[in-house]
């Protein structure tokens, strides 16, 4: 039976069953004419047994089964010819008849091959089933019909001409389906068995097939039959060793071959050579390298590739230098590709080179926009010189597009030709030829070579593959330096200079030096400026700020005279994050603000989210225990913040993605987000990890160190600093070496250890007085702590002076809540409790006011304190109170569990004793 077969689920098997009484009925007594004509009389007597027998129903409890006997004993031959209108009518009231009981739903698969009689059955069902609940869904090939049937009408177009005037326009264009379709059906096919098969797989098998059902399933079967998908250990289907995505299952190459067999030889020339362009093609390509006139090759097209035999859709026109361009697509890509393997291999070559070389013509002045299409077209007609460019002008087109993958694959296509034109040319000549008194690389120049290494490890690099980076630096700065190509050796240095930043700032200068020494050999003032911003950025990672600004001011100096916006664009970028360091964020935040409309302007994403994120740091409340100025500029951090990490997502920069988690972080920190802070600061973490950024590694783990200070977890925090700082002496970076010794020293205070915490923060203080960075100036909020700690109030008292004094940007009369608060404590501990009492007041007015929450449960505790030493209970229980509540409202951001007990309990045992 179908069921048996396969063919049939179980429960079309059980509706079926359960509908036979009534079919028998209907045949017996309404439809006689249809037994021994549409239905097999044998069998309907078996069947009927089997169901009187299977449902325990005597045969006289069976009206219907005495005049189906009889029906059936009278034989063919007692209803002779029952007229074909007779038998349409008979058939339709037995569809009427069944659809009274159950709905029904009628299948007719490949019309296009019914014969008349079929065909009339159709016609007379389609026009008398009105009313009737039944859904007749019929499937046909339109291009069978099209071409009608022994060089007439179709049959089929009658009756869909009549079921078009009778009902409307009821057809679906089944090939019409949209990608989202065709993926949907691709992957419903392959979930039907278990299966291991990737994404990659499922997009090949989706574009070879447009989720074409037939080709779809033979293409599967086949793939399975060569062995091309083979079953793992666990019965599912994953991918062999090879996979042959050229090869043509038999059953689809005999369909296509089939209809391409009907076609003249002129229109199997021209579909041949529209198939070597690819799945979309030109017709006026196609005239040109056939020598046809475009008229009549656009009239073929047209009326009987794609009227009659819809082989090809038209795509539409597009204007060019030389006129309208008419673009054509084959109505499957399983066509073009058995067209295309047609083609002896020497011809293939032949066509593909005179299709570049119509191209090249056509789109002159557009050529950037077809480089992959040329480029593929000159590397197989064998003309890897002329294909050269166009890989590097595809390259570079996509790593403008942020399409890190296509960069890559294409650069690599590109060196891929200059290294086998280079063993070819070594091998015919035992030595590179020198051509015009400019080396070469086959019949590719050294530069050109260079420039592709140099492209390619940019993307490595925003990718945040180190070693890849390096090796295509360094590869590019041997083949500057065999050319004697002085501009491209000296990119190549300064390109690993700023790759060895996120890794080791000596090997980042000596490359800074080499670069320097050749920008001015060179005599280039943009070159020049080049290499004074990065030689000002390292001095900026060593806290040298006078000098790092200086190099910068004298680099954008040069740019903004060669009026290179984009150069001067990052020059501003590079002032700002200096200005940062420095702790004068109005200056920082202006440059930044200057940077960011520059980059947008130009759409330069990658550089605008780390102007972005750098402009939302020069807010300064990140940096509250630097004891630094707010910027008074209007700035939205979070609204930056958030551009910028959607940015770095789009584009896939993981290195800055790490810093704008970074940033995140610390602004979580300061506004009292310490559970949020802790999940920023690790996803900063394990992102710098996995591509190897030694930088933000080791400022994820000061962070994070940070947070579980202000958690009054000092373990914790030293666990993060003692893994943090070993990489920040490897990085040779004082910036990161500084605010790791800082926090360590804040982490032993909390445990007690004040000569432990002194000790680390003496040996980078001895370096000098730090007070004009940010590292610096939050070492010395650290030593004043210490200081309180060892009961030493004076200097404490000096310090906060010192840091006020010197605060960059400091409007007349503004309040820095970190000094002021040190102040207060430092005064109230030498017994001035009035001046104290309004320190902090200040203190605590100013923190509440910029959303520094974090340091308000201990304002409230120091005031609290000193209130009850002043015998004003009622405003000392207040602040204790509030300071509880501070406490509270802090622990909520974390998730439950022992760090945040751990932080209620510390906290309030700091508070407690103050009651």
């Amino acid at each position: 039976s179908a069921w048996q077969a396969g063919l049939l689920t179980t429960d079309q098997a059980r509706r079926l069953w359960r509908a036979l009484p009534q079919v028998m009925q209907v045949l017996a007594w309404r439809s006689p004419a249809l037994i021994h004509t549409l239905a097999a009389a044998p069998a309907l007597l078996a069947r009927a047994a089997s169901w009187c027998a299977a449902e325990s129903v005597a045969p006289s409890a069976a009206p219907w089964l005495g005049p189906l006997r009889k029906q059936v004993e009278r034989g063919a031959a007692a209803t002779p010819g029952a007229a074909q209108h007779d038998l349409c009518q008979q058939a339709t009231d037995l569809l009427r008849e069944l659809a009274k009981e159950h709905p029904l739903l009628l299948i007719l698969d490949d019309l296009q091959w019914a014969d008349l009689a079929s065909l009339s059955l159709l016609f007379h069902l389609g026009r008398r089933l009105a009313g009737a609940r039944i859904l007749v869904a019929g499937a046909y090939r339109p291009a069978e019909v099209a071409l009608g049937r022994e060089g007439k009408r179709h049959p089929l177009a009658k009756v869909l001409g009549e079921f078009k005037r009778l009902y409307g326009d009821i057809r679906l264009d089944l090939s019409a389906g949209d990608e989202a379709e065709q993926r949907h059906f691709v992957e419903a096919l392959l979930a039907t068995e278990p299966h291991r098969l990737g994404v990659e797989f499922r997009e090949n098998l989706t574009r070879h097939t447009a989720g074409h059902p037939l080709f779809t399933v033979e293409l599967l079967r086949d793939m399975r039959a060569r062995g091309d998908l083979v079953r793992d250990g666990q019965g599912r289907w994953t991918e062999g060793p090879v996979l042959d995505w050229e090869r043509l299952p038999a059953r689809v190459e005999g369909v296509i071959e089939e209809r391409v067999g009907r076609l003249t030889p002129e229109l199997r020339r021209i579909l041949a050579v529209a198939s070597v362009e690819g799945e979309a093609f030109t017709a006026q390509v196609v005239a040109q390298v056939q020598g046809v006139e475009e008229g009549r090759l656009l009239r073929r097209l047209a009326q009987e590739l794609e009227a009659q035999h819809r082989l090809v859709k038209e795509l539409g026109a597009s204007p060019s230098g030389a006129g309208r361009l008419v673009r054509y697509k084959f109505g499957h890509v399983l066509v073009q590709n058995f067209l295309y393997r047609s083609l002896g291999r020497g011809e293939r070559r032949r066509l593909h080179a005179q299709v570049a070389s119509a191209l090249e013509q056509f789109h002159a002045g557009r050529l950037d926009e077809l480089a992959v299409q040329l480029a593929h077209h000159y590397q197989a007609a064998g003309d890897e010189a002329r294909a050269f460019p166009y890989w590097l002008r595809a390259a570079q087109n996509a790593a403008r597009l942020y399409a890190h993958a296509e960069a890559v694959a294409h650069y690599s296509r590109a060196l891929e030709i200059a290294a086998a034109l280079t063993a070819r040319a070594g091998s015919q000549s035992g030595a590179m030829a020198r051509t015009g008194g400019r080396a070469e690389q086959g019949d590719i120049s050294r530069q050109a070579v260079a420039d592709a290494y140099h492209g390619r490890g940019q993307v490595y690099e925003t990718r945040g593959e180190f070693e890849a980076a390096q090796n295509d630096y360094e590869a590019a700065l041997r083949t500057a330096r065999d050319a004697g190509e002085l501009r491209a050796e000296w990119r190549a240095l300064l390109d690993l200079a700023k790759l060895w930043r996120a890794r080791d700032y000596s090997r980042t200068r000596d490359y800074l030096e080499q670069a320097l020494a050749l920008a001015r050999r060179l005599d280039d003032p943009a070159a020049l400026a080049d290499s004074l911003n990065w030689l000002g950025n390292w001095h900026l990672n060593m806290e040298e700020i006078p000098a790092s600004l200086a190099y910068h001011a004298q680099a954008l100096e040069i740019f903004e005279r060669l009026g290179d916006r984009r150069a001067v664009a990052a020059t501003l970028n590079l002032l700002g994050i200096a200005s940062l360091i420095g702790g004068d964020m109005n200056a920082s935040a202006g440059y930044y603000d200057r940077a960011v409309a520059l980059f947008r302007e130009m759409d330069d994403r990658l550089h605008l989210a780390a102007s972005l994120t750098g402009r939302a740091l020069a807010a300064g409340t990140f940096f509250t225990l630097h004891a630094v100025a707010p910027s008074a500029l209007p700035i939205e951090p979070r609204r930056d913040f958030e551009e910028a990490q959607r940015l770095t997502q789009e584009i896939g920069a993981p290195a800055d993605e790490a810093w704008v988690l970074w940033a995140w972080g610390t602004l979580h920190l300061v506004e009292g987000r310490y559970g949020a802070a802790l999940e920023a600061a690790q996803r900063s973490h394990d992102l710098a990890a996995r591509i190897g950024h030694r930088e933000w590694i080791v400022g994820s783990r000061c962070v994070l160190a940070q947070v579980y200070v202000e958690l009054l977890a000092p373990e914790k925090a030293l666990q993060q600093i003692e893994l943090a700082l070993p990489l920040a002496e490897e990085l040779s970076s004082r910036h990161w070496v500084h605010n790791g010794a800082a926090t360590r020293a804040a982490a032993y205070g909390q445990l007690g250890d004040w000569a432990q915490a002194r000790a680390g923060l003496e040996r980078v203080l001895a370096t000098g007085t730090l007070l004009g960075t940010l590292q610096g100036r939050y070492c010395w909020v650290r030593r004043a702590q210490v200081a309180l700690g060892e009961g030493e109030p004076a200097l404490a008292l000096d310090i906060a002076e010192r840091l006020i004094a010197s605060a960059p940007g400091r409007p007349p009369g503004g309040v820095l809540t970190v000094p002021w608060m040190l102040k207060g404590e430092a005064l109230a501990a030498q017994g001035q409790r009035g001046e104290a009492i309004s320190l902090l007041r200040a203190a605590l007015e100013n923190a509440e006011e910029i959303g520094e929450r974090f340091l308000l449960w201990r304002l409230h505790a120091d005031l609290g304190r000193l209130y009850r030493a002043m015998d004003r209970p009622s405003d000392a229980e207040a602040h204790l109170a509030a300071a509880r509540r501070a406490v509270q409202e802090l622990a909520d951001t974390v998730p439950p569990g022992a760090l945040r007990e751990n932080f209620v309990r510390r906290a309030r045992r700091q508070i407690e004793p103050l009651a």
